[in-house]
């Protein structure tokens, strides 16, 4: 049986047609194109990947304009932002290679791996030979077969540093003291640059190992826990002092003569005239998530309970935070069951497979689908159930806004704005996110407008009649002092009929055609005649 070496799209492989073995080492992949790697973009150019610095994510909702994928046996690219099918390698008898991220034909009776899957040259067809999941999740593109880890990577299980070596974990050290870091591959005491006081002797971290920085008696001082250095500790017996220093807070005691630290204030301030800490703010057994850190309170200041391999979460089941054991609605194959990850984010049996064993990781033979899965294909919407133990395809449910990413009904038009109350909101990634808010203006048709074209208004009190164009008010000021609309001005003296007026010791009227008439002679105080 020969083993294929995927390294081109020019090409089909060493082994196989299409071209001689000099030019498909030349090229490993097509001009331009690129390929998502850990997290980061990489850009075929001269025939070979480079790494650019543009970050990506292949299970995002949005995706890297241009970016190649493989999904299944189908090849994708992202535009406008959404992954779409270019090729259907499957119907060409190839398969999507995720190296190359191209359609790749066989021939004779080579194997390879594809992603999480093993496969094998049929009379010119791929075919899977088998899926790589539960305790063997890798293909070994050398071996073509699944195995349990990605050979030579180092990995910490909780104190134990591990290497994969022929497809095993083996146990290379267990750090009976400090921390095992998968990234140094070594058991490490400290983190580099950290100090600390050994007796009487101040140390720094190196390495992840303690060295010594100064020998604090050769200078008869003592070494100092919590402003880390060499200094006069001599005090008054039982007495005791908190001691600021920077953004950090220390709580000190005199036991015997000497200062000896007690314990670092949690907010970095003193109380108390410095003779004591600021009060904790947690309880013993409080708990809270810290990104992937549980954290606890020790009864004064959260500390690291715990790192979580999956996530630091809670659940309305389970409020007080704790590790999940999986992420909840995925699911699992282990032991002949299927298996699926519940609310509080726990593996939970949902059936075992009538055959005894599994298909792939979340499905058995008898099942038409992957248990919880959904789809969205012709504007109706579909999901995996279980129905008498067997996982199948619920009737489709009509969507109104057709399919969004062919897995759920779209709640809204991808681009569209609209109003909500007094503010702009615009569908993104198949959800309504606010754009703007109008404040003291109107929101229109999606738009913020201080006005309605074409409305107006008149301000009496300041004879000013303001009409909107364009989405501004325009102005008009009325000599006469007074406006019936936003563009004409009354030709009167006075508005108000009967209303009365003071002017040089004479008392006026409004008469009913809007003009000052006499009334009467008096004495005129503030515009007001006084009798």
């Amino acid at each position: 049986m020969k083993r294929i070496v995927f390294i081109g799209v020019a090409c089909v492989s060493l082994l196989g047609t299409g071209c001689s073995e000099s030019e498909e080492m030349g090229k490993i992949c097509n001009q331009n194109a690129k390929k998502c790697v850990d997290g980061v973009v990489f850009r075929c150019a001269g025939g070979s990947w480079s790494e650019t610095k543009q970050k990506c994510d292949l299970e995002a909702k949005t995706c890297v304009g241009g970016l190649l994928k493989c999904s299944g046996d189908k090849l994708q690219t992202c535009k406008q932002g959404k992954w779409v099918t270019s090729e259907d390698c499957e119907e060409s008898g190839a398969s999507c290679n995720p190296e190359s991220v191209s359609c790749i034909a066989c021939s004779g009776n080579e194997t390879g791996c594809f992603a999480r899957k093993v496969k094998r040259c049929v009379n010119g067809v791929w075919d899977v030979v088998e899926t790589c999941s539960g305790e063997t999740p890798y293909c070994n593109s050398e071996t073509a077969s699944c195995q349990a880890c990605e050979e030579g990577k180092v990995a910490c299980a909780s104190k134990d540093l591990r290497k994969c070596e022929h497809g095993e974990w083996q146990v290379l050290q267990t750090c009976e003291e400090g921390i095992c870091d998968q990234e140094l591959g070594a058991c490490r005491l400290c983190n580099d640059g950290e100090k600390q006081c050994d007796g009487n002797v101040l140390q720094v971290c190196k390495s992840g190992k303690w060295e010594e920085v100064e020998n604090c008696a050769e200078k008869s001082l003592q070494c100092d826990a919590g402003h880390l250095d060499c200094r006069d500790m001599s005090c008054e017996t039982g007495s005791m002092k908190c001691e600021k220093d920077g953004d950090k807070a220390y709580f000190y005691t005199c036991p015997e003569g000497l200062w000896v630290k007690q314990k670092n204030c949690r907010f970095g301030t003193c109380a108390n005239n410095k003779r004591q800490c600021s009060e904790a703010t947690c309880e013993i057994g409080d708990a809270k998530c810290d990104g992937n850190e549980l954290l606890e309170c020790d009864g004064y200041a959260y500390v690291r309970k715990e790192t979580c391999d999956i996530k630091c979460t809670s659940s309305a089941s389970e409020p007080h935070p704790y590790c999940a054991e999986c992420i909840f609605r995925t699911s699992m194959c282990k032991d002949g069951a299927l298996y699926w990850c519940n609310a509080s984010d726990v593996w939970e049996k949902k059936k075992d497979c009538v055959s005894g064993s599994c298909l792939d990781s979340t499905k058995c033979p008898e099942d038409s689908c992957h248990y919880l899965d959904q789809k969205c294909e012709n504007s109706k919407q579909s999901a995996c159930v279980l129905e008498n133990d067997v996982a199948t395809w619920t009737t489709g449910v009509v969507c109104g806004l057709g399919c969004y990413d062919d897995k759920v009904c779209a709640e809204c038009p991808s681009g569209e704005k609209k109003c909500w109350d007094d503010r702009v909101v615009e569908c993104r990634n198949n959800e309504w996110h606010e754009v703007k808010t109008c404040g003291a203006g109107l929101c229109v048709n999606g738009v913020c407008r201080i006005c309605s074209e074409g409305d107006w208004k008149c301000d009496i009190a300041t004879a000013t009649g303001m009409v909107c164009k364009n989405n501004q008010w325009v102005r008009n000021k009325c000599s006469s002092g007074y406006c019936e609309d936003a563009y004409a001005c009354l030709d009167i003296e006075c508005a108000l009929q009967d209303s009365l007026h003071c002017v040089e010791n004479t008392e006026l009227r409004c008469s009913i055609d809007h003009k000052w008439v006499y009334k009467r002679r008096c004495t005129c105080v503030n515009g007001s005649c006084i009798d």
